[in-house]
């Protein structure tokens, strides 16, 4: 956690004298002058026990105390939004999860990932290039990104909360509105389709697949922890309200609960 904070707070922006003077009336026991006298004590053991530093360990142990609680009130009662824009959501987790060091990681008990999804990372601007390059290859990859994300948070003992947020449209894969006018168009031109555009088509026929093989990862996460599920979109698009889409999204919520029991599922609603 080093090099963690880069604005001081309110109270290491108080002169040092000030700070002082609280350290000397309100943490330390009974000190009423800058002085402090040691004394030795005779053991019937034939030792000496040094006498006098009571004052001191009473600082020490108020000041070792409220490093503890603040660390436990800063990781245990925030929530953290991890977000990953064009990066896969891997390297974000991975990189908080390194920050924060072991003793901290036992501590957290909410993380939000308001994105959890293939095609956000797939379709950034900053990542089109690649995406010509080869899109089946790099989702696949960022499938494994996200299995190996959730299989990471296993190592957080007191996570709680899980909210994630959900592209609609990518969890409906073909049900989507998204999709339907480019399955129209796949089956005007199914009849001249090579073998490698086939294996594309039937990948993003079965995108929601894959997102659901991304959550069954949540089922090795520790017995107490709840999995929120929030609706979302991606790229700005409505989350749609027509009892159809309402239908296929409860579908998937209920198929989810199945899959990683004994994990729980809880809906959210729109993010």
């Amino acid at each position: 956690m080093a090099n963690v904070t880069t604005t001081a707070p309110g109270f290491l922006r108080l002169p040092l004298e000030i700070r002082q003077q609280i350290y000397h009336c309100v943490l330390v026991q009974d000190f009423r002058s800058q002085i402090i006298k040691m004394t030795v004590q005779q053991q019937h053991s034939g030792g000496y026990k040094l006498r006098g530093l009571k004052n001191i360990r009473g600082l020490v142990f108020v000041s070792r105390t409220f490093h503890a609680e603040v660390l436990t009130y800063c990781f245990g009662r925030f929530n953290f939004f991890l977000h990953n824009d064009s990066e896969s959501i891997r390297f974000v987790i991975r990189e908080f999860f390194r920050k924060i060091g072991l003793k901290n990681r036992k501590l957290v008990k909410r993380i939000t990932l308001p994105y959890f999804s293939i095609e956000r990372v797939l379709l950034h601007p900053a990542n089109m290039v690649a995406l010509f390059a080869s899109s089946q290859a790099r989702s696949l990859q960022l499938l494994d990104d996200m299995q190996r994300s959730l299989r990471l948070l296993e190592h957080f003992s007191a996570l709680e909360e899980l909210d994630l947020g959900l592209d609609t449209a990518e969890v409906l894969g073909r049900r989507g509105n998204r999709l339907r006018f480019a399955d129209r168009h796949r089956r005007a031109q199914a009849h001249s389709m090579g073998r490698e555009e086939r294996i594309t088509q039937a990948y993003q026929r079965d995108y929601e697949s894959h997102i659901m093989m991304a959550l069954q990862e949540a089922k090795w996460l520790s017995a107490k922890v709840n999995v929120g599920i929030w609706w979302t979109s991606g790229r700005g698009e409505s989350l749609g309200t027509d009892k159809g889409t309402a239908d296929a999204l409860d579908d998937f919520v209920s198929r989810l609960r199945k899959e990683i029991a004994p994990t729980r599922v809880t809906y959210k609603g729109d993010m």
